[in-house]
C-alpha cells in the first residue's frame, strides 16, 4: 500500500484547538488547554511539562483509554494496515495504556511533540490542562517519510488570517516540492476532516489551526521549522544563571517573500528584567553618529523587518539590580511576525549575592560650610577622588565594614585519611583564597601569587582612611534603594589623626581635634553615569558594579587641654560638608574577613 493511501484512511475525530494562557505564579509557567473529545483527538504540545510521567501529566482526563506518539527512530511512515489504529503498531508508534504495562512503552509527555489521544464512547467533552514551561521549536524531520508535526501559530489571531499550509510550507522545497498525487497537485499534508472524521489531504485553501497534528511528507532531509525559527546560544531557552548578563537570539525569516517580515519581541511579565540591545541615530552634531543603547524588553517592543531568507541577530540582557540573592526569576520572550507563527522563548535569571570585597572611588565635586551659612552646596573648582574598599560577608545577616587595606592570600587545604582506602588521602578541605584584613595574622596564609618566584599577597589599600581596624556600619545596608552609613571618629591624640605630628611642635595632641567624618553611600537602582562604561551599556549594574550619590559630614571639635584624648565640652563643632557620586565593583566573592 503505498503512502497515497493516507488520504483514504479513517483514523481520528475531535475538535483540535488548543488555548495557550499565562500562568499566574511562576511567569515561565504556561498552560496548554486541550479540548479533548470522545474518540481519537490529535494535539501537538507546546509546552514541557516539570514532571513528564504520563500518569502524572494525564491525571484528571476523564475515558482516557490511550495515548500514541510517533516513534520517529524507526523505519519511514509510508502507509497503514489497520485503520483502527493510528498508524503502524509498535515500534512504529509508542503507546501509554493507564494499567496496562506491557502495552505501554511511551514512558515520558514532551513538549514540542505531537500526540493521538484515545478517549472513552460517551464520556463527555473535557479539557487536559498542560503545564509547563515553553517548549522550543526545533526542526526534528525523518527524511523520506511522514512526518506527525505541529507548529507554533499566533491565538491572538482571527482563524481566517492565519496562513494556508500551502503558504506555510510554501518556502520549504523537502515540503512543497514533493512529487504530487495526480488528482491532488501541492505538498503531501494530510489532515482531519473534522466532519468526517479522516484524513484528508491539504488543498490551497485550507488554513492552520494552533495547536493542530497533522502529518507532513518530507522529501529528503530537512531544517525547517516554520516561516519563523530561532536559534539561541545554547540549551532550550535564555538561561542567564548567575553569571551572563546577555546572550544572542537570531531571528530567521524562513518564509517566501515577496516583501519582509517584521518580527516584534517583548517580555511578558518583567519579572526577570530583560533588556534588549539597538543602535540609535544621533542628531548632528552629536558624535558618535549612532549610539548603543539598553531598553526594557517590557516597555519597549523591537519591530525587526527581516527580508526572506535573512536574519537578525538580537541581543538580549539582564539586569540583576533589585533581584533577591539566589532568588530564580523567569519571564517568557515572545517572538511574533504577526501573520501566523508566535513563538515563546523561557527566561531565567538568578539573583546574585552581593557578599564580597568591592573597590571602587569616590568623586567629590561639592562642597558646603556648615559655618557660612548657605544651605547650597558649592561646586569645586577640581573633583576630588579617592579610593574606597567595603567589604560584604555572607552571613545570614550580612556584616558590612570599611576598609583601610586588605591582602588577599590562601589557605592551604586539610585532607583526611580515606575509609576506603588505608594508607592513602583525600581531600577533606579544599584550598580557597582569603582576605586577611589583620596584620598580625598575615603569617598564617601562604601568598595568592607569584612575583619573581615568590609567593606574594595581593594588597588593596587606600590613604583616604585613618583608622586601624575596619569598621562597621552605622546604618543602612548593602543594597539598592538603602543609604549604608559609617561612622568614623578619631580622637584628639590618636596616633593617625591628622592633627597630630610627633616632629611639629604645633601638632602636638594637646592642639589637636576630635575628627569625626560621617561618610553615606547611597545605592542608586539606576546607574547615575547613564547606564553605562566609557560608552556602553553596563548590564552588570546592581550584582557586579553599584554606585549613587555620595556624601560627607566631617566635625572637628578641639582637645581638652585637660585631657588630650577628648573633646573640649565646650567647644562648639565645626564642620564641612562634601557630596559627589561613587561607583564599587566586585573584585572577590569571599564572603568572610580574617580579623
Amino acid at each position: 500500500m503505498d503512502k497515497a493511501t493516507l488520504r483514504r484512511l479513517v483514523v481520528l475525530t475531535g475538535v483540535l484547538s488548543v488555548i495557550l494562557a499565562s500562568g499566574p505564579a511562576r511567569a515561565a509557567t504556561v498552560i496548554q488547554s486541550v479540548p479533548l473529545l470522545a474518540g481519537w483527538n490529535a494535539v501537538f504540545l507546546e509546552v514541557e511539562p516539570a514532571n513528564q510521567d504520563p500518569a502524572a501529566v494525564l491525571a484528571g482526563v476523564a475515558g482516557l483509554e490511550s495515548v500514541w506518539a510517533w516513534n520517529r527512530n524507526t523505519s519511514t511512515v509510508q502507509f497503514v494496515q489497520d485503520p483502527g489504529l493510528p498508524v503502524e503498531p509498535p515500534p512504529y508508534m509508542l503507546a501509554y495504556v493507564p494499567g496496562n504495562p506491557l502495552i505501554t512503552n511511551l514512558h515520558a509527555i514532551r513538549g514540542e511533540t505531537a500526540y493521538l489521544v484515545k478517549i472513552a464512547t460517551g464520556t463527555s467533552p473535557q479539557s487536559w490542562n498542560v503545564s509547563g514551561q515553553p517548549a522550543v521549536p526545533k526542526a526534528d524531520w525523518k527524511p523520506n517519510s511522514f512526518n506527525l508535526v505541529g507548529f507554533h501559530l499566533d491565538r491572538s489571531l482571527a482563524p481566517g488570517a492565519l496562513p494556508t499550509y500551502f503558504d506555510f510550507f510554501a518556502a520549504s522545497p523537502a515540503h512543497y516540492l514533493t512529487p504530487p498525487l495526480p488528482d491532488l497537485p501541492g505538498p503531501e499534508i494530510y489532515r482531519l476532516d473534522n466532519a468526517s472524521g479522516t484524513w484528508k489531504r491539504a488543498v490551497s485553501t485550507d488554513k492552520m489551526q494552533p495547536g493542530e497534528a497533522f502529518w507532513v511528507y518530507s522529501q529528503g532531509s530537512s531544517t525547517f521549522a516554520g516561516p519563523l525559527a530561532v536559534q539561541l546560544e545554547q540549551g532550550n531557552g535564555l538561561d542567564f544563571g548567575a553569571v551572563l548578563d546577555q546572550q544572542v537570539v537570531v531571528i530567521r525569516n524562513d518564509g517566501s517573500g515577496p516583501g519582509p517580515r517584521t518580527v516584534t519581541v517583548r517580555a511578558v511579565s518583567g519579572t526577570a528584567q530583560l533588556y534588549h540591545g539597538q543602535w540609535v541615530e544621533q542628531a548632528p552634531p552629536a558624535t558618535p553618529a549612532w549610539r548603543h543603547e539598553w531598553r526594557n524588553l517590557l516597555t519597549s517592543h523591537p519591530a525587526l523587518a527581516i527580508a526572506a531568507g535573512g536574519q537578525h541577530r538580537l541581543r538580549v540582557g539582564a539586569v540583576r539590580a533589585g533581584l533577591a540573592s539566589g532568588g530564580t526569576f523567569e519571564d517568557n520572550v515572545e517572538i511574533r511576525d504577526g501573520v501566523g507563527m508566535s513563538i515563546l522563548l523561557p527566561a531565567k535569571v538568578r539573583g546574585m549575592s552581593t557578599a564580597g570585597l568591592w573597590v571602587g572611588s569616590v568623586v567629590v565635586d561639592k562642597v558646603r560650610d556648615n559655618g557660612s551659612g548657605s544651605p547650597d552646596a558649592t561646586a569645586v573648582g577640581s573633583p576630588f577622588a579617592f579610593r574606597v574598599i567595603v567589604h560584604v560577608s555572607d552571613d545570614a545577616t550580612p556584616q558590612v565594614r570599611l576598609l583601610r587595606d586588605v591582602v588577599q592570600l590562601w589557605r592551604e587545604g586539610t585532607w583526611k585519611a580515606d575509609p576506603d582506602n588505608v594508607g592513602h588521602l583525600v581531600v577533606d578541605q579544599p584550598g580557597q583564597f582569603v582576605l586577611v584584613a589583620n596584620p598580625l595574622r598575615l603569617g598564617e596564609f601562604r601568598g595568592a601569587a607569584l612575583r619573581d618566584g615568590q609567593e606574594v599577597g595581593r594588597r588593596i589599600s587606600t590613604a583616604a582612611f585613618g583608622f586601624a581596624t575596619p569598621q562597621p556600619k552605622s546604618g543602612g545596608s548593602f543594597a539598592p534603594g538603602s543609604t549604608l552609613g559609617f561612622d568614623l571618629t578619631l580622637a584628639p591624640n590618636d596616633p593617625t589623626n591628622p592633627f597630630v605630628h610627633q616632629y611639629h611642635k604645633d601638632h602636638s595632641a594637646k592642639d589637636s581635634y576630635e575628627v569625626q567624618r560621617l561618610p553615606a553611600f547611597e545605592f542608586l537602582l539606576d546607574d547615575p553615569a547613564g547606564s553605562s562604561l566609557a560608552g556602553v551599556p553596563f548590564l552588570g549594574w546592581g550584582s557586579s558594579e553599584v554606585g549613587g550619590r555620595y556624601s560627607e559630614t566631617i566635625r572637628l571639635r578641639r582637645a581638652n587641654p585637660a585631657d588630650p584624648s577628648q573633646p573640649d565640652p565646650g567647644d562648639a563643632s565645626y564642620g564641612v560638608e562634601v557630596r559627589g557620586t561613587f561607583r564599587l565593583r566586585r573584585v572577590s566573592d569571599v564572603g568572610q574577613l580574617q580579623l
